[in-house]
């Protein structure tokens, strides 16, 4: 009985398979075959598709968003330009690329290419966590094509990636240097223009544009509270794309453009142009904007506007006493804030003969209603903190002792963060906000 039961299910397995082949063959093509068909067309909306590039916006697990333009050709070669420095955005790269299916059609970057840098797990090269980068993939599946646009998504990592149809202008303009010239346009007029707003509504909403964290953010207030959102972006040409809409009230917009005749950012709600505006004071006090319109502050290793003169010689006696233990100069101070977890790091950049460390002293704070700091080390510092922090004892006990507040400081040269010591009126300094 065993064996007539075994018999049957051969059969039944037998005749299964047939009529599965029979299926297939009823509808003209094999799987393997239909697969190919697919693939097949990717290749060409890719090269031939597509006879002045892509544009492309990739925004990693880990943060950021970064634009690049691709040109496939039928080699199953890639050319692209990268914001993510002046020299991969006036550089062609060229890599090898692939289309396959694994568990699904994918585009496989598949040699080293400005895309990599994201992934590449040595944070000298690109920064990011070391072993990860910053979490990004460089193969890629195909979700969808809508128009002009393709979409895809990171195999492991699931890092969304939009390809879109460039024109010939635009292609000509990569060519030239056309996107570093942006960024470098749009770097220039946040220097001049630091208090941004929307107006909308009749409201004014404050706006953060951060090129190096990638950002853009809004802020109001909403019933008596601050209330932000934001979103990471990418640089094309003229604009930059968000990687989700930001809404506020009836308008909701997913890029920011550049009118370089009128230098001014704008975004459209429909086919409403609403300019960004560039005001002379704040709508919100600086504390209130550390971590939506920066994240940190950073002071040079010589005095600055708004340094009071009890600062510059307790900095100078700091660096006299590094120079004569260790022959070390201190060139820079950077106050870097996490307001989620409310820490503060306290980088200081050294250098001995020809080449720079840091030293680093670890501190939580609190923080008042009225936006007074009070920083409490709750780590011990790097192993070259340790060694230097006698000499740097000048500057170090103010920070462990005394309580902060932040301003903003109207310069010559644009506008600084300004940390002045509400238990030393003596303490004043500033630095370029980051």
């Amino acid at each position: 009985m065993k064996n007539i039961l075994l018999a049957g299910l051969m059969i039944i397995l037998v005749l299964s398979g047939c009529k599965k082949v029979n299926d297939d063959l009823a509808l003209g093509k094999r799987p393997d075959e239909r697969l190919n068909e697919i693939l097949n067309q990717y290749s060409k909306d890719l090269t031939t598709g597509a006879p002045n590039g892509w544009k492309a916006y990739l925004f990693p697990k880990a943060g950021f968003g970064f634009g690049y333009y691709f040109t496939f050709d039928e080699k199953n070669r890639v050319k692209m330009y990268s914001d993510w420095n002046a020299a991969t955005a006036t550089q062609a790269f060229e890599s090898s690329y692939r289309i396959k299916a694994t568990q699904r059609p994918s585009l496989f970057f598949d040699t080293y290419s400005y895309i990599h840098i994201l992934s590449d797990p040595d944070p000298s090269v690109g920064g990011g966590v070391a072993g990860a980068g910053y979490n990004s993939d460089f193969e890629f599946g195909f979700d969808s094509t809508k128009a002009d646009v393709i979409y895809l998504t990171g195999n492991q990592n699931k890092t969304p990636l939009y390809i879109v149809k460039a024109t010939k202008a635009e292609a000509d303009a990569y060519k030239a240097g056309g996107l570093n010239a942006f960024m470098d346009e749009i770097n220039n007029y946040l220097q001049k223009n630091t208090f941004l707003y929307l107006d909308i509504d009749g409201k004014k909403i404050a706006t953060s544009l951060v090129p190096d964290a990638r950002s853009f953010s809004l802020a109001y207030e909403e019933g008596g509270s601050l209330k932000t959102t934001s979103s990471e972006f990418a640089f094309s040409l003229n604009s930059i794309f968000l990687k989700k809409p930001l809404t506020y009230g009836g308008v909701t917009f997913r890029e920011v453009f550049w009118d370089a005749a009128k230098k001014e950012l704008y975004i459209l709600s429909g086919n409403t142009r609403i300019p960004v505006k560039a005001g002379t004071t704040p709508i919100f006090p600086m504390h209130l904007m550390l971590g939506v319109s920066f994240t940190g502050i950073s002071v040079p290793g010589a005095p600055l506007e708004g340094w009071s003169d009890g600062f510059k010689a307790e900095f100078q006696q700091a660096a006299r006493n590094l120079q004569a233990s260790f022959s070390i100069a201190l060139l820079q101070m950077n106050f870097d804030f996490d307001t989620e977890l409310k820490t503060m790091t306290l980088q200081m950049i050294i250098r001995q003969g020809t080449t720079n460390f840091q030293a680093l002293y670890y501190y939580g704070y609190t923080k008042t209603q009225d936006g007074i700091f009070k920083f409490k080390q709750n780590a011990a510092p790097n192993g070259n903190g340790g060694v230097i922090a006698t000499a740097v004892n000048p500057i170090l006990k103010h920070i462990d002792a005394e309580r902060f507040k932040l301003e903003y400081l109207l310069s010559q040269t644009g506008t600084l963060g300004q940390f002045i010591s509400q238990d030393n009126p003596a303490i004043k300094f500033s630095g370029t906000m980051k």
